[in-house]
């Protein structure tokens, strides 16, 4: 419609712009409930048109901003800006178009990932004359996507190990029960009957897979109640650590233990999660100890992230190549009747750190035997 046409008259005309200025509007509005945003760079005289709902997502005022062909390329994220600085110019000179994702630091420092579409237009001699582009803002889609990655890894993890899980449950519990079987059924044998000494004996075997297997089901059953419902509060570990060092050294052994306790922490948490913790810990020191001095040495350093909270022992120490496999279930690197024990007890730890998105590894003691590195972030801490 040509405005400029003597037959409109005054009325016509202002008809005209109210409806331009309505759909002008009702654009601008679709745009912000889209997202979507677009632009325009004219190459003859390289003016920049942005729309109000670019102007949104670049933080920027509409009424005080006239962006630039520099200002505007200079919001890109300056690792992604070589990038976008090259699909422009090849758009350009190819007279294409292209499609990035990109970083954007907003006006007010924010990083944002926009979702860029650029297409062009040419003259009658084939000459890129403008580019013309959508923008929106990707950034709650991208934090989404990678939730959604991580839930997917975290449950493919999960399944591997429940597989594997049941696997080693079924294994460990199957032996002690064949054994008790086996046992009963020589009881029963009429050839042992008289023989009282080969029967106290399969009895007192009886009684030890009996306690071995009750002492799987228990560590199961710690293990599974990991992620039950407890009661948060402020836990102070060095306290808890005080209270669990007299139970350990008031326990009749001929041992001459030694529990250093160094400035601890205090956690938000679970009480009974952190004395199953340090209890695991300690306890493998003292139960995996060869020497006639066992030393058990805890301490802690604070980091901008969080605090790392640290169990050495002075015992024979874990191998390199199996210090990753110790938190297996029922991993051992001992014979059951070399040290007593389910193999479950490092299990149960790992899961306890990572029910506060914490981690742990197993490293070298400065005390000469092995170490275990806790870290939990910064949330965690009382005053954090």
């Amino acid at each position: 419609m040509d405005l400029t046409d003597p037959a409109i008259t005054d009325n016509n005309y202002r008809h005209v712009l109210d409806m331009l200025r309505e759909q002008k509007e009702q654009l601008e509005f679709a745009a912000e409930l889209s997202g979507l945003g677009h632009w325009s760079l004219d190459l003859v005289d390289q003016s920049l048109f942005w729309s109000d709902q670019i102007h949104r997502i670049h933080g920027t005022d509409p009424s005080s901003f006239k962006p630039d062909v520099e200002t505007a390329i200079g919001f890109y994220h300056e690792d992604d800006l070589p990038l976008i600085q090259q699909y422009v110019e090849m758009a350009i000179e190819t007279g294409g178009g292209f499609e990035q994702v990109a970083r954007l630091k907003r006006a007010d420092g924010e990083i944002r990932d926009v979702h860029v579409i650029a297409t062009t237009r040419q003259n009658a001699d084939g000459e890129t004359i403008s580019v013309f582009g959508v923008f929106r803002d990707v950034t709650e889609e991208k934090r989404r996507e990678a939730a959604l990655h991580n839930t997917l890894e975290e449950l493919r993890r999960s399944n591997e190990e429940l597989n594997r899980f049941s696997y080693v449950c079924s294994h460990d519990m199957k032996e002690p029960v064949r054994m008790i079987e086996s046992m009963a059924n020589l009881l029963i044998n009429p050839a042992f009957a008289g023989n009282e000494e080969q029967r106290n004996i399969l009895l007192s075997r009886i009684s030890t897979n009996t306690n071995r297997l009750a002492s799987i089901i228990d560590g199961l059953l710690a293990y599974s109640r990991i992620d039950a419902k407890v009661e948060m509060k402020v836990v102070d570990l060095g306290k808890l650590a005080t209270e669990l060092k007299q139970d350990f050294v008031n326990v009749p052994d001929e041992k001459n233990i030694c529990i250093e306790i160094g400035e601890l922490p205090s956690l938000h948490g679970a009480e009974v999660h952190f004395t199953q913790l340090l209890q695991n810990l300690v306890g493998n020191a003292l139960k995996f100890h060869e020497g006639s001095a066992c030393h058990v040495k805890l301490t802690s350093r604070m980091q901008e992230a969080g605090v790392f909270v640290l169990v050495e022992d002075n015992g024979p120490g874990v191998p390199e190549d199996a210090r990753e496999e110790i938190f297996n279930f029922f991993s051992r690197l001992k014979r059951r009747d070399e040290v007593e024990g389910t193999g479950l007890g490092l299990s149960i730890v790992r899961r306890i750190v990572a029910q506060y998105e914490g981690k742990i590894r197993c490293v070298s003691s400065s005390l000469g035997g092995a170490g275990f590195e806790i870290w939990f972030p910064e949330k965690v801490l009382a005053d954090g």
